[in-house]
């Protein structure tokens, strides 16, 4: 193989599509961003008979869910209580108040 075009050939690969080649990768590429960004920006619809079939599978219901600050509302106060109930345990420890 004297030149690139001698090992390109071996690969059925051709200088001329080189344009082509090219076009294909950057709508390839295009289309992944696209997808991805999709993917992560559009919030998830589900169907109302797919979480039907679901509530009646599993048979739990999205009620009663807590948002995130609820739960860590929850569990500071958990933490504070116990600190009160066993002064021994956090004596040495530093308490880091997440919402002050």
């Amino acid at each position: 193989m004297s030149t690139g075009d001698d090992f390109l050939s071996t690969l059925n690969i051709s200088h001329g599509d080189r344009w082509t080649s090219l076009a294909v990768l950057a709508a390839y590429s295009l289309s992944n961003i696209a997808i991805t960004y999709y993917l992560v920006f559009v919030p998830l619809r589900v169907p109302d008979w797919l979480s039907a079939l679901v509530t009646k599978a599993t048979g739990r219901t999205g009620v009663g869910r807590k948002r995130a600050e609820q739960v860590a509302a929850e569990e500071w106060a958990r933490e504070l209580a116990f600190e009160r109930e066993h002064p021994e345990v956090h004596a040495t420890a530093m308490v880091h108040d997440p919402f002050g």
